[in-house]
């Protein structure tokens, strides 16, 4: 047999096809496998395949990167926008927080307690305003989930839009506290403080030339009126909190309210300062009966019984609230005139009164009880019955007086009973009285 390197020499002579054919024979490596080009095509499938994949993969790195840029850049503009807007009212701030700073320096007085607290009531309303004048930043916003069509409603930003930072770095001024919230600026009454501002208590120029913290109701009140009005008196004896004025004593029982503290026929009076000059007052008296309340009583001393408001010096009269017996009792001196008395005379009230009043009764039959009638209580303008017209009579709960003539006098509130508690009585459970 030959050997490798003889059979070599032989066929490097012959031609290469054949060469090869015969040296593939002999040598194994050369030789061809079966499933080779079936091998070849899948390997250039799966590169394929490989090769779109990548792709889809780094077009969405691509396309997430680029919404994440976006949406950085939306939060910083929206940032830029909330800023701008907040710089409204950052001049203000500073002034009540200088305001504020002046009264914790001369804090030796309770009054200066109140007057911090009329200026926290101004921060919270400017900080509401602040929140409602940035209101097209809604949460999404903030956290940089900004849409288009938010983005197109905002104000357009320019190289002189302001910012909140840029006020902090401006020359310091004096601050001039606003009107009404410190004593060197106060408001010439509740009526010249703008409407748009809380209800609250204001620094007020009294009619003597000092000032006074009075609380301004500055939304509709008694009943209809329009705000800026001065509360001068406030007794809610449903809120636990809420206390008798001086002059009265607390009943505890069930309802809770305030009565006269004497047992005897008199009168217990109660007043109210105001200190400014007003020429409207409004208010209302809520209270219950027990008894025989007689509500023109001209035979005895007190002359009614009822509660009467009136000026405290002039005694000139504003408003009375009248108690009558019982729907169906027929003394003219008892009975009010919006209550049919069955023909007996219709009872006279006193000219200095005219048509300011109210009349009511808890009873609608006499023998009247002896306990407080505590599911009807006066002056609240329901609960009359038959020909009882008192109900829609000047328009309780709510009453409304003009004056003829401005005055600055304090207001006084009588409460009179011409028997005994025994006998007759009244437990007022609201008190609301206003000037402007």
């Amino acid at each position: 047999m030959e050997s490798d390197s003889d059979y070599v020499e032989e066929i490097y002579e012959q031609p290469y096809e054949i060469a090869r054919k015969k040296l593939s024979m002999r040598v194994p490596s050369m030789r061809e496998k079966p499933h080779s080009t079936k091998r070849n095509k899948l390997q250039a499938v799966f590169l394929a395949i490989s090769i779109v994949w990548i792709a889809l993969v780094t077009a969405w790195a691509v396309y997430a990167s680029v919404k994440y840029l976006n949406n950085v850049k939306e939060t910083k503009v929206t940032l830029k926008i909330i800023s701008a807007s907040l710089s409204d009212h950052a001049a203000t701030l500073l002034e009540l927080m200088a305001s504020y700073n002046d009264l914790k320096l001369k804090n030796t007085t309770s009054t200066n307690g109140s007057n911090a607290t009329a200026l926290n009531n101004g921060l919270k309303s400017l900080k509401n305003e602040s929140i409602a004048s940035t209101s097209m930043a809604t949460p999404m916003t903030l956290l940089g989930v900004t849409t288009s069509r938010t983005l197109k409603s905002m104000p357009k930003l320019t190289a002189k839009t302001p910012i909140l930072a840029s006020t902090t770095t401006s020359k310091p001024t004096t601050p001039v506290p606003l009107r009404g919230f410190h004593p060197s600026n106060p408001a010439m009454s509740c009526g010249s403080i703008p409407s748009d501002h809380p209800s609250g208590y204001y620094w007020l120029r009294a009619s003597n030339g000092s000032t006074v913290h009075m609380f301004c109701h500055m939304v509709d009140t008694c009943g209809a009126m329009s705000g800026g009005w001065m509360r001068i008196a406030y007794v809610d004896m449903k809120q636990p909190s809420s206390k008798c004025p001086q002059r009265l004593c607390e009943r505890t029982q069930n309802p809770r309210s305030c009565r006269k503290c004497s047992s005897s026929r008199s009168c217990a009076s109660q007043t109210y300062q105001v200190g400014v000059t007003y020429s409207r007052v409004c208010g209302r008296v809520i209270a219950y009966q027990l008894g025989s309340l007689e509500a023109y009583s001209r035979t005895y001393t007190n002359g009614f019984d009822g509660v009467r408001l009136t000026h405290s010096n002039s005694e000139v009269h504003i408003w009375t609230f009248y108690g009558a017996i019982a729907e169906n009792y027929a003394e003219p001196e008892t009975v009010c005139p919006c209550i049919n008395p069955r023909d007996k005379q219709i009872p006279l009230v006193p000219t200095s009164v005219g048509s300011h009043y109210f009349c009511d009764t808890a009873a609608s039959s006499s023998p009247v009880s002896t306990s407080f009638y505590t599911e009807d209580p006066l002056w609240d303008g329901a609960g009359c019955r038959g020909s009882n017209s008192c109900c829609s009579f000047n328009n309780p709960p709510w009453f409304h007086r003009e004056l003829p003539v401005a005055t600055a006098e304090d207001i006084k509130m009588r409460i009179c009973l011409n028997l005994g508690p025994s006998y007759e009585d009244i437990a007022i459970e609201k008190i609301d009285i206003y000037v402007q």
